[in-house]
């Protein structure tokens, strides 16, 4: 039976890619302007952004700019999102539909932030900063990954799981963050390491016993639409989950698959119960066809999608 959701879906991705292909910013209730001024600016270090939209590849795009480093960066976004500010510093930024932020920045120092969202912006300024500090503490946990059967693997993360979830909460307290839509965010942001590494124990493990491993990769389900708006964090699960859970499925079965397409489609409908994880899964699978406007993979699964 055809799902209503995921043709919505698709068509909504194909619509957000359509709408950041124009040159110019038509609907000013979705338009995000981040304009602003690099002090001391140099035409070397000219600003850029990534913004992450889930369900899209990520988009870099460049702003105008003077001499004197006044900037001004406009794009499209439906829902909430985040993006990277690429510049000295490097930076993560939120944003929603509508919103116009102002940065001044002081190159290779600080930034401040001014206009919409300016608090939840120096707080997912000052939180990325403390989290990289934070995240040195856990060492470099690939090289467990050869050496650890999958039980000790799980203890060393658990164990890393509570340290993220004392940072992350002692964080919101500390600040006072009551703003559900940050405080989620935020959650989101830090967790994603637990995630990840769930997934780069499976990569190189397919062949052997890591259920109870993918197990964990999968409590984080049913994802929710406000997790969406962790459009970064959300497109690497997805991207991982993709590759270490439905990959894996395809693996094991790989002595009897002549179609790929084809058993990625029936995989992830057999494996994924959570209606949304599942529209993500297929949407990433079709949307390198969709963003070229080529629509003769999604027409040939029409009838299962």
């Amino acid at each position: 039976m055809r799902n209503p959701g995921l043709t919505f879906l698709l068509i909504f991705i194909a619509l957000q890619f359509y709408s950041c292909t124009k040159t110019e910013v038509e609907n000013p209730d979705l338009t995000i302007i981040i304009s602003g001024k690099i002090n001391n600016y140099v035409d070397s270090l000219k600003p850029s952004m990534a913004i992450n939209r889930v369900g899209l590849d990520q988009e870099k795009i460049f702003p105008t700019i003077d001499e004197s480093g006044n900037f001004r960066f406009e794009f499209n976004a439906p829902v909430p999102l985040d993006a990277f500010f690429i510049s000295d510093p490097f930076f993560i930024m939120v944003a929603k539909p509508g919103d116009s932020i102002n940065l001044e920045i002081n190159q290779g120092d600080t930034v401040i932030f001014s206009g919409d969202r300016s608090q939840e912006n120096r707080f997912a300024y000052d939180l990325s900063d403390k989290w990289q500090e934070k995240r040195k503490e856990f060492g470099n946990l690939q090289e467990y990954i050869s050496v650890m059967n999958q039980d000790q693997f799980i203890a060393k993360l658990d164990s890393i799981k509570s340290e993220i979830k004392r940072f992350t909460e002692g964080y919101i307290v500390k600040n006072n963050i009551s703003d559900p839509y940050l405080s989620r965010w935020i959650r989101t942001y830090t967790m994603e390491y637990y995630y990840n590494n769930l997934s780069y124990y499976i990569f190189p493990n397919r062949d052997k016993d890591v259920d109870k491993i993918q197990s964990l990769l999968t409590k984080r389900l049913p994802l929710k639409t406000e997790d969406l708006y962790s459009a970064y964090n959300i497109s690497s699960y997805v991207n991982y989950y993709n590759y270490a859970v439905i990959g894996r499925e395809i693996m094991l079965k790989s002595d009897s698959i002549n179609d790929t397409d084809s058993a990625h489609m029936h995989t992830v409908f057999a494996m994924e119960n959570d209606t949304l994880m599942r529209q993500l899964l297929i949407a990433e699978n079709l949307v390198g066809d969709l963003e070229k406007f080529r629509i003769e993979k999604y027409e040939r699964f029409v009838d299962i999608i």
